[in-house]
């Protein structure tokens, strides 16, 4: 009877050790699920900005074969890409936004991306920045609490001397 109770015990044993380890499977099998999805995409530092300010556009792409082209507010170039292996590799430019004169700047990337699987990807994206003239500067209020006004410090110039020794300096480095 004994060995009976033993048997069936590790029958049970058994029966839930495999289904731990069945679901262990499954869990690891969902949990390393990958995508290679071929992509592409446009972002910029700053949507809003003035006049000299710097504004750069990054672009990005994903897959084995891309052929993209970025255009638009003192932007045109190509990325072109084509690994004969078939491997996913990812690549990005940034490229500076002209921004001398108010107004939207608008930045386009057209074209497609491949990835390893050979489905492809057409990509037609665009940014709009918006440029403004530099706000005016507030006029200079007079004094109006009798404080002293402190004149402005000037800033003086450095002399140079040619020499062959070893220099230290005494203050801050800019």
């Amino acid at each position: 009877m004994l060995k009976n109770n033993i048997k069936i015990n590790m029958k049970r044993i058994y029966k839930k050790l495999i289904m731990i380890f069945c679901m262990l499977i499954i869990g690891l099998i969902l949990n390393c699920s990958t995508s290679n999805a071929a992509n592409a995409s446009l972002s910029a530092s700053s949507l809003n900005v003035n006049v000299g300010d710097n504004v750069t556009v990054t672009v990005s792409a994903n897959g084995c074969i891309w052929q993209l082209k970025v255009s638009g507010a003192g932007v045109s170039d190509t990325m072109e890409h084509v690994d004969t292996n078939l491997v996913n590799q990812s690549d990005s430019k940034t490229y500076t936004v002209d921004t001398s004169s108010a107004g939207t700047k608008t930045v386009t990337l057209s074209g497609s991306v491949i990835d390893a699987d050979r489905t492809e990807v057409p990509v037609n994206q665009t940014i709009n920045i918006t440029v403004s003239e530099k706000p005016a500067q507030p006029a200079e209020q007079g004094n109006t609490n009798n404080a002293p006004v402190q004149e402005p410090v000037k800033q003086i110039d450095p002399t140079f001397t040619n020499t062959n020794k070893t220099m230290y300096t005494t203050g801050n480095i800019n």
